[in-house]
């Protein structure tokens, strides 16, 4: 089902820019709440606010084959779901 979503992004993306430098997933509005996907060519900047979705960072990997993925999960809400802060390059 990731997978799929995320297909779908990159499909709507790709006839709208030239160029892979977008924001390629915007959470619900993808249908993947609790991701946020900014993509620069072959490297993934990736914010996760949703406990669920730390485990579905593989279909990224299957679909778009980056080279690099910096997480940015340093965001303050992280420390109420008791989560650590992290940002970390992949």
């Amino acid at each position: 089902m990731f997978v799929h979503r995320i297909k779908i992004a990159l499909s709507l993306r790709e006839k709208l820019f030239a160029k892979a430098f977008y924001r390629l997933i915007f959470g619900e509005s993808d249908l993947l709440p609790g991701i946020v996907l900014d993509r620069f060519n072959d490297i993934l900047v990736l914010q996760i606010t949703i406990a669920g979705m730390e485990q579905q960072r593989q279909a990224l990997d299957k679909v778009l084959e980056p080279t690099t993925i910096l997480m940015r999960n340093d965001l303050k809400m992280r420390t109420l779901e008791v989560w650590s802060s992290i940002v970390k390059w992949y």
